[in-house]
């Protein structure tokens, strides 16, 4: 009867975030990139198998220096504006489990080399900076480091985000799985789909216990290994102050004496300082006498339209009151002429023929007067129409001063922006204050009528020719 082999292998994909911290990744380059006979406390490790590790990556520079060069290299703008904190290299951790675990070292070493290979392809070969398969320790695993540049972008925080490594997680299984059917990649709860119950429960608990202790060891594993990086990188830092300590008075000097080079550059700075504000101080004084002269200008013009706008108020309140009593003067006459004409009638009964010749005499009279009245009537019309002409006129005249008052405003409002972008242009030394002062006195005294040419002239100082008036 045929075995058939249905346990399953599985696979753990690690990564770790680096700061710029020289002394523990100099550390991590001494266990990952060790050599035979070197200084190590992981008592996992074997010596004598130390040089058949196998380096994927061949380099002799140090490991900060690969980095920096690959930041360099990759990232837009190099090494500028990198922060002090920034994350600037993440370390992968390969390690098989299982089944795989059961096979030949070389199929063991085969698989590293594929996972290699697909991680490489991930994050780019240009900012892998390490790689190796340690074979002298427990079970062979693969150690990846690589610089986490993405589109000219230094951003750890992108590319080993949550999203992201579970997707690396599922495409990378998938590509065990694809390539190495015989060996059954699966998750950690892998299902053995159409298996008998009892055999299923079985393989179930079989797996379990291995799983737990393939757990507890890679736990142990990756402690002890923590351990030996903790106490690498202690003694780098160490060695390091040994060999500051050796230039500290040497520095001590130096800065002594870039300090009173430096205290005497800052002291000429500082007088250049004081001298170049002492001469921004006088131009802005000078144009600020200026736009005094021009708001006082506009002062005195928006006075003498108010005291235009008063006079023809006045004017028209007179035409007004002369209507008015234009007005009551012909009622008056109306009235009188009524009361005449009633006289009349009521006088006209009891008057005979004498009485009554008079009363068309005075009938006739009356409509003389009447005629009279019609006539001033007729005049008072012609005089109220020309009252009407004239307050028309005193409207239009009213309507021209708005006008000149809105140019005026628009005037006032250009001249404020010209002298804003005079101000902007003599403080940046494009302009000479004197230039503005001679093309206000040429105009001097500003009016009305010339203001438009002043504005003109001004703007003409003015280079881009940015100021509309």
């Amino acid at each position: 009867m045929v075995k058939i082999d249905l346990r399953t292998s599985g696979v753990s994909l690690h990564f770790k975030k680096y700061k710029a911290n020289s002394g523990e990744i100099n550390g991590l380059q001494r266990h990952n990139e060790r050599q035979p006979g070197g200084r190590h406390g992981n008592k996992n490790i074997d010596d004598t198998r130390t040089k058949d590790n196998i380096f994927l990556i061949e380099d002799d520079r140090k490991l900060n220096k690969r980095i920096e060069d690959t930041i360099v290299e990759n990232r837009d703008g190099g090494l500028k504006g990198v922060r002090k904190n920034a994350v600037r290299m993440v370390e992968g951790t390969v390690q098989l489990s299982g089944k795989a675990l059961d096979q030949p070292e070389e199929r063991q070493i085969e698989l590293l080399k594929d996972s290699f290979e697909y991680l490489q392809d991930t994050f780019g070969k240009e900012n892998v900076v390490s790689a190796v398969i340690h074979l002298d320790e427990t079970h062979p695993h693969l150690h990846f480091d690589f610089v986490p540049i993405e589109d000219g972008r230094l951003t750890a925080k992108t590319i080993i985000s949550p999203n992201r490594l579970r997707k690396y997680q599922s495409d990378f299984l998938k590509h065990l799985q694809d390539d190495n059917p015989d060996l059954n990649f699966q998750r950690s709860n892998g299902q053995y789909n159409g298996l008998p119950q009892e055999i299923f429960e079985r393989l179930k608990d079989e797996q379990k216990r291995i799983e737990k202790e393939q757990d507890d060891r890679e736990e142990e594993l990756a402690d002890r290994e923590e351990a030996v990086t903790r106490k690498e990188s202690d003694l780098s830092g160490l060695e390091a102050k040994e060999k500051s300590l050796n230039f500290r008075e040497k520095l001590v000097n130096c800065d002594k004496k870039k300090n009173q080079r430096d205290k005497e550059k800052n002291q000429k700075d500082s007088d250049k300082l004081k001298k170049k504000k002492k001469e921004l101080d006088d131009r802005e004084k000078n144009v600020a006498d200026k736009e005094e002269k021009v708001k006082t200008l506009y002062q005195n013009k928006e006075k003498e339209l108010s005291d235009r706008e008063k006079n023809v108020a006045d004017k028209e309140e007179k035409v007004k009151t002369l209507y008015q009593n234009k007005e009551k003067e012909l009622s008056d006459r109306e009235h009188n002429v009524e009361r005449r004409e009633k006289a009349s009638d009521g006088r006209e009964k009891g008057l005979d023929d004498e009485v009554a010749q008079r009363t068309a005499e005075r009938f006739a009279e009356a409509t003389g007067m009447m005629t009279e009245a019609k006539r001033l009537k007729r005049e008072a019309d012609e005089k109220d129409k020309k009252a009407d002409k004239k307050l028309a006129d005193a409207e239009k005249k009213d309507n021209d001063a708005d006008q000149k008052l809105s140019r005026i405003n628009n005037v006032w409002n250009n001249i404020q922006q010209a002298l804003n972008r005079i101000v902007e242009r003599i403080k940046h030394g494009d302009l000479k204050p004197e230039e503005v002062e001679d093309t206000i006195e040429k105009y001097n005294p500003v009016t009305e009528d010339n203001v438009d040419d002043v504005m003109l002239d001004m703007n003409d100082l003015v280079d881009d020719n940015q100021i509309n008036l």
